[in-house]
């Protein structure tokens, strides 16, 4: 009974832990206001809102305080086309209400997850008599987890990504508010499908380097382990 409790736990941890990492580097790339200055940069954004770069930044910081949920609201003006404007229209505004939802959810179950991680790695410590070597088997089993999905995003970004990016619209949205006009939507223009391509191949790459940064942590922890054994 207890070699399954702790298999369980083992398989808990490998599973929960590279989604904990994964929606960790989703918020990194989401929320820097600088990848958002780089992406209006790169891809000639002020001409394509009509505005300058200071502006651009301004959305961008409204919209991160507002997917951050410290603000309620993205009612804003700024000056586009030579104009003093409300940035976003109601369908935009009504998209994005969906698209915090779904912010505060996986934030919500990332926070969730990372309680159960502890709460299993500690549990696997105690089994082991206070020993790094099963714990250190469930973060390395999560391995396999991590370079799954690393692969998965890969072919994402390298084949069509924007069928994927369709199919998560459909799947995780109940509307079709989310399908804008880039004639005339500020939000869709800001952050076009580059942008989004960007944010993926960011966010595995925080992930992946946020994997290593755990496993050499364990490394250490074992390391340690084995000298106070001694």
């Amino acid at each position: 009974m207890e070699r399954i409790f702790e298999r369980s736990l083992t398989i808990m941890v490998a599973i929960l832990l590279p989604v904990v990492l994964l929606l960790t580097s989703l918020e990194m790339v989401a929320f820097d206001e600088n990848f958002y200055a780089q992406m209006h940069e790169e891809s000639n954004i002020t001409e394509a809102v009509g505005t300058d770069s200071k502006e651009l930044s301004e959305i961008s910081a409204g919209i991160i305080a507002y997917l951050r949920d410290r603000t309620d609201s993205l009612d804003m003006k700024a000056v586009i086309g030579g104009e003093s404007v409300e940035v976003f229209g109601e369908r935009e505004k009504l998209h994005m209400v969906d698209v915090k939802k779904l912010f505060m959810a996986g934030f919500y179950l990332r926070n969730v997850f990372l309680a159960f991680v502890v709460l299993g790695l500690f549990i696997l410590y105690a089994i082991d008599g206070r020993k790094m070597k099963k714990p250190a088997k469930a973060i390395f089993a999560s391995g396999f987890t991590v370079v799954l999905a690393a692969i998965a995003f890969a072919l994402m970004v390298s084949t069509d990504f924007q069928k994927y990016f369709i199919g998560f619209h459909n799947i995780f949205f109940t509307n079709d508010l989310w399908i804008l006009n880039p004639e005339t939507d500020v939000l869709i223009q800001m952050l076009p499908i580059e942008f989004f391509i960007a944010a993926v191949k960011r966010t595995v790459y925080a992930f992946v380097i946020q994997y290593a940064l755990v496993l050499g942590f364990t490394v250490a922890a074992i390391r340690r382990s084995k000298r106070i054994m001694k």
